[in-house]
């Protein structure tokens, strides 16, 4: 048995040194049965790749030049060379280097004169230059497979950076006349340092396994914006329409709030009213066809409802979101950490693995020939046990013990066993027993069979979709309600298609209540179902509302809009595990509210006289504090209390007035 460089036993070829009788019966050779049956009792596992699996060390025959003939030994050879100089950490290092440098050079290529520069292009053209041996290092390290560098294991990142180096080459592409597509891709080149750096390149794992559970956060998101946003247009939208006109508008006010970006403007403008507080709008004397939208027409005070709005949308929206998103790429990155360190283990193992396999080299060489002698001899002694055994009165037959032979058995009887488990239809039989309760009863009978029919729709992935449908549909009617002009014109079509949805969600109540059979009350067993139940009955309970009630029916409607957070199970798993956490949330609320409460007090005490603005009352200073937890020109507050109301931060129009500095 020939062993390769490695010191590792390579598969049956003419260069054995002891040759049986038969060669082909022989369990070593690879036309032999017991070859092709047992490879791995004498063999590597050789997989797609070609790698031969020995232990924990992993055998490539593309690269053994043991393996080919002695015409290709030396381009082996060569193969084994690049190989180590792609593996050697000096060269990582110089190339980690390059890109680096490459970086640098686009950055200094922005500067004026500087992209015709010939220092900055000699280096640039050096650059490519290592890029390219880098890539021809890499495919020659494949050895007599080097397809592999472009569809092997790496393929993402080799056919990345062989892409690169392709277009970066002058003329190639035709890229020389298209300066900022080239100097784009030239800019692509510091995504190398990803795969350089394991470090970035775990972050950069993080974030993209975190993806998918941040699309259902995203998601969740929308929600509550787009809710948020049809309660504010309804609140603020004639006291503040330059922030709430529509609802694209009010999207865009709500994002820019929830990044805590002057969001108390916003508020302020709702408390006191637009004729009061903003240097946005202007009075009926400027009304000019081009400022139409800073006109204040129909200020409104409202100091009750939007101080609660906005502290509750800045809590969910920058607060309680932020953390879902933080912690969704927080487990990803874990995951790839602990990834990471068993990939670092297997690496210092086949390391490990590799030395002592040096250390043993030379015993292996020097015992090589009396191991074969006994392999052989105890193969064959192995083969005539089989002719024998296949010759006895019981192998004649059929009646032989084989331990293959016992293991099909146990198979057939595990199959055997799982197959009456899955036989057992629990729904048939429960259908068995109903059936037997429910005999000589017809109406019952009757309702009985009504409720399995029932149970059936409401199972069904089309009538769950159908529903899905609905509740969008739903949901973009209120957002279209909004426009008022819009509404009005079509103020029919509107009131028919949400009759119609409403119908639709009464039948899907109704047919959830019957699908349970004798024991309706079960629907409300689920939190959900509840919660449907209660905006029908509100639907119809205000239905033909007119003025304020009609603000109450639209919001109903617009609370349609969470039914979507039931039809998806991973949005059901965020909310439900938010709805866990509202009791640790609750108390560090209580203590949140609290410490509030001290310095409000506190507050007033020391800055009433001086600041009533801000802490004229025990509400007042409480949200003049929430404002400055959320680091919103927290500064301002401090000054007017530094250097006094009447030198900084007071107008005329603020009251109370700056009377006791």
């Amino acid at each position: 048995m020939s062993m390769s460089t490695s010191g590792l036993p390579i598969p049956w070829h003419k260069n054995n040194k002891v040759e049986p009788a038969n060669p082909e019966e022989h369990p070593l050779h690879p036309a032999s049965e017991k070859y092709q049956e047992e490879p791995s009792t004498h063999t590597q596992n050789l997989n797609k790749d070609g790698d031969d699996e020995f232990g924990e060390y992993k055998y490539n025959k593309f690269t053994d030049p043991n393996a080919w003939g002695p015409a290709l030994r030396p381009y082996i050879l060569f193969a084994n060379l690049n190989q180590r100089i792609c593996e050697n950490s000096y060269f990582n290092n110089f190339i980690i280097f390059c890109i680096v440098l490459a970086g640098a050079l686009v950055g200094v290529q922005t500067y004026d004169g500087m992209d015709d520069d010939p220092v900055v292009l000699a280096l640039d053209f050096v650059i490519l230059v290592f890029f390219s041996a880098e890539c021809v290092f890499k495919i020659f390290a494949e050895g007599m497979a080097i397809w592999r560098f472009w569809f092997g294991p790496e393929w993402k990142w080799n056919n990345f950076d062989f892409f690169i180096v392709l277009a970066c080459i002058p003329g190639l592409l035709d890229l020389g006349k298209q300066v900022v597509v080239l100097r784009l891709l030239r800019l692509m080149r510091l995504a190398k340092v990803f795969r350089k750096i394991p470090q970035l390149q775990m972050i950069v794992m993080g974030l993209v396994g975190g993806m998918k559970s941040i699309s259902y956060i995203v998601l969740l998101l929308f929600m509550v914006f787009y809710l948020y946003a049809i309660l504010g247009i309804m609140m603020f939208q004639d006291n503040d329409p330059f922030h709430w006109a529509s609802i694209d508008l009010a999207m865009m006010t709500l994002f820019r709030a929830s990044t805590l970006e002057d969001w108390t403007d916003i508020m302020y403008i709702s408390i006191f009213g637009c004729d009061k507080y903003s240097s946005i709008y202007v009075g009926p004397e400027s009304f000019t066809p081009d400022n139409k939208m800073e006109w204040c027409v129909t200020p409104e005070q409202n100091q009750f409802l939007s101080p609660f709005f906005w502290v509750t949308f800045v809590v969910v929206s920058a607060l309680v979101m932020l953390s879902l998103f933080i912690g969704a790429v927080t487990m990803s990155m874990t995951e790839s950490m602990e990834q990471m360190k068993e990939e670092e283990e297997e690496a210092t193992k086949k390391r490990m693995k590799e030395k002592q396999m040096a250390k043993m080299r030379a015993a292996q060489e020097a015992n090589i020939a009396r191991r074969n002698s006994e392999l052989l001899l105890a193969a064959n002694a192995e083969l005539e046990e089989e002719k024998t055994e296949k010759k006895g009165v019981l192998g004649v037959f059929g009646f032989g013990e084989n331990p293959k032979d016992k293991e099909q058995e146990q198979k057939q009887m595990t199959n055997m066993l799982l197959s009456v488990w899955d036989g057992v239809d629990l729904d048939e039989m429960m259908n068995r027993v109903r059936d037997a309760e429910v005999e000589g009863k017809p109406i019952r009978m009757l309702y009985y069979h009504l409720s399995l029919v029932m149970k059936s729709i409401a199972d069904d992935k089309v009538f769950q979709n159908f529903i899905i449908v609905v509740i969008l549909v739903a949901g973009t009617m209120v957002g279209l309600q909004t426009n008022k002009e819009l509404d009005r014109e079509n103020k029919e079509l509107f009131t028919l298609i949400d009759d119609v949805i409403l119908n639709i969600f009464i039948a899907e109540i109704v047919i959830k209540v019957v699908a349970e059979d004798a024991f309706p009350l079960r629907f409300f067993k689920s939190g959900w179902n509840c919660f449907d139940f209660l905006i029908v009955v509100g639907s119809l309970a205000l239905a033909g509302a007119a003025g304020g009630m009609m603000q109450m029916l639209r919001l109903l409607r617009l609370l349609r809009v969470l039914k979507l957070v039931k039809a998806f199970p991973q949005l059901q798993v965020i909310v439900n595990a938010l709805m866990m956490g509202l009791s640790s949330i609750g108390f560090i609320g209580i203590i949140l509210v609290l410490v509030f409460y001290m310095c409000a007090i506190l507050g007033m005490m020391m800055f009433k006289d001086n600041d009533p603005w801000h802490f004229g009352s025990l509400q007042v200073a409480m949200l003049t504090l929430f404002r400055c937890s959320t680091l919103e020109d927290w500064t301002d507050v401090m000054y007017i209390n530094m250097y006094g109301c009447h030198k900084y931060g007071y107008s005329g129009w603020m009251t109370p007035p700056c009377e006791k500095p």
